[in-house]
């Protein structure tokens, strides 16, 4: 009796004890990955950000759509207002559509790249 005891007793904690590895391993895995894709995000918010004329604008999605190819003025990310000759304007809209192109391209592949990792040392490694 005492042999069968001990042996589900040692057992159990070795069962226990592997459970709980793998919950912090579990753990440090979601840590890893969420802190990679703020990082990611960072970056994408930092690269959709353009200066032109002396001010500096954030691109995104809705700005490109509502863009009025007829203003003069603009108001940049501080809140100031930004002249653009409309000889420029053409130019910006093309700089500011490239720049919200290529940092969401990058973005999205380094996604896909973050998301098909398996392992915290995959994830810290994926350049």
């Amino acid at each position: 009796m005492y042999t069968d005891n001990y042996l589900y007793m040692t057992t159990s904690a070795i069962t226990t004890s592997q459970r709980l590895e793998k919950a912090l391993e579990f753990a440090q895995y979601q840590s890893t990955l969420n802190r990679q894709r703020k990082i990611l995000k960072e970056k994408f918010e930092a690269d959709t950000i353009i200066a032109f004329n002396g001010g500096l604008f954030k691109i995104t999605q809705e700005w490109i759509g509502g863009f009025d190819k007829l203003a003069t003025w603009f108001i940049d990310m501080n809140g100031y207002p930004v002249k653009i000759n409309s000889n420029e304007v053409d130019n910006f809209l093309l700089i500011a559509k490239s720049a919200y192109s290529a940092a969401l391209e990058e973005y999205g592949n380094s996604y896909e790249i973050l998301r098909k990792q398996r392992s915290v040392k995959s994830l810290t490694n994926h350049d």
